[in-house]
């Protein structure tokens, strides 16, 4: 267990380091590396045995390797938070914004959602099925509830509403007619999905947001958050999406150890790869407009080669399909960028759903890389909309 031991000292110094409230820095960087440990000291394990359907990587010392500067590189980011985080941020921009206007967008983007949401389950209704069949046969559901991509972005419209709700209570600290009542149905429709990382985002985006805009959040109601979420995956997966293990803890490592184990393959195989790393910036759903030489798809090579029933890859393999060893050097800018926004963002809505967007993915990193779905890329047009509209006239800032 020598690299599960070495990664757990190096994320106690990442805590050390990560001088922000509630660690979101040292957190993504400590579960991006032990699982990293953990599926070097593994791979021999028999229970480990079944992700190996059609061959089982052969690793050298350049997986090793990149285990360490990806180690490093998570030690510089974090040390980088510790010279230039400032905890003592004086912010003043929630007077630019009128609560009248935040309050409409809130409604607005609700109606909205129930109006996607409404059309995907009638589609499902009208198609023969039931909420019944999201347990029987969740992915064929799934293809039915979300058979239009323009009503699923309707649908898609309760994260934002959420988190206008957040701001409006805690920065402008003002109260919202039945607002508690719909942000519930909000966070309740997301289950309708039958994907386990719609509800996901549905949970940690609103909860890394109102982290960021609230500074007098107890821990107790951290640790209500984090349970409440454990207790919805273990059900999500018993009760929907299942897994080969009967036991639902082994099920949890069963959809985290093997993308490592995809991300070791793609290193054993492709040693000598580098390539423009326009896929690390270009949204998923827009790739195809740039030249085929141009885009890798990180991960599925190396995932259907492995076991196609195990095909998700963590972001050290999208980094390294683009930069080889140096890859994890990457997210040392990923960092730089958080902490700046961090220090300017100035109670902004904009740069609050920037700096959530940069966390949540760079804390989803041991499972991919979620910097490029096209989601979070219409969330950002979105609240850049909001940023815009919902400013106070010039004479009523000082009012």
């Amino acid at each position: 267990m020598i690299y599960s031991i070495f990664a757990l000292i190096m994320s106690i110094i990442y805590l050390l380091l990560d001088r922000s409230k509630y660690k979101l820095f040292a957190i993504g960087s400590s579960s991006l590396l032990i699982f990293f440990g953990l599926s070097f000291d593994l791979i021999d394990h028999p229970l480990m045995q079944v992700f190996f359907k059609y061959i089982k990587p052969h690793i050298s010392y350049i997986s090793f390797l990149y285990f360490y500067i990806a180690s490093l590189s998570l030690l510089i980011g974090n040390f980088l938070v510790f010279l230039f985080y400032n905890r003592n941020v004086y912010e003043l921009e929630h007077r630019k914004y009128s609560s009248v206007k935040l309050k409409r967008i809130f409604y607005f983007l609700t109606v909205l959602s129930f109006f996607g949401v409404s059309l995907n389950m009638l589609n499902v209704f009208r198609s023969g099925l039931n909420l019944g069949t999201l347990f029987i046969n969740p992915r064929y559901y799934e293809e039915v509830f979300g058979y239009n991509v323009i009503i699923n972005y309707l649908y898609f419209l309760n994260i934002p509403a959420i988190l206008v709700y957040i701001y409006i209570r805690k920065i402008h600290n003002d109260s919202v007619r039945f607002g508690k009542l719909f942000v519930f149905i909000l966070i309740m429709i997301s289950f309708l999905h039958a994907i386990k990382y719609t509800i996901f985002d549905t949970i940690l985006i609103p909860g890394i947001f109102y982290l960021i805009v609230n500074k007098k959040t107890k821990i107790k109601y951290i640790a209500l958050g984090f349970s409440s979420l454990i207790a919805v995956y273990f059900s999500f997966s018993l009760l929907v999406r299942g897994g080969y293990f009967d036991n639902q803890l082994l099920n949890i490592g069963a959809y985290i150890l093997p993308n490592y184990y995809n991300l070791m393959y793609n290193i054993e195989t492709y040693q000598s790869q580098w390539a423009p790393p326009y896929n690390l910036i270009i949204p998923d759903k827009l790739q195809f407009l740039m030249p085929k030489e141009f885009i890798v798809n990180p991960g599925v090579g190396s995932s259907y080669s492995i076991n196609p029933s195990y095909n998700m890859y963590t972001s050290l393999d999208i980094l390294y399909t683009d930069f080889n060893l140096l890859g994890p050097l990457f997210l040392i800018l990923i960092f730089a960028i958080a902490i700046f926004l961090y220090n300017k963002k100035n109670n902004s809505i904009f740069y609050c759903y920037i700096l959530t967007f940069l966390l949540y993915n760079f804390n989803m990193g041991f499972y991919v890389y979620g910097y490029i779905k096209i989601k979070y890329f219409y969330y950002i047009v979105l609240f850049l909309f909001i940023h815009l509209v919902s400013k106070k006239e010039s004479k009523e800032i000082y009012s």
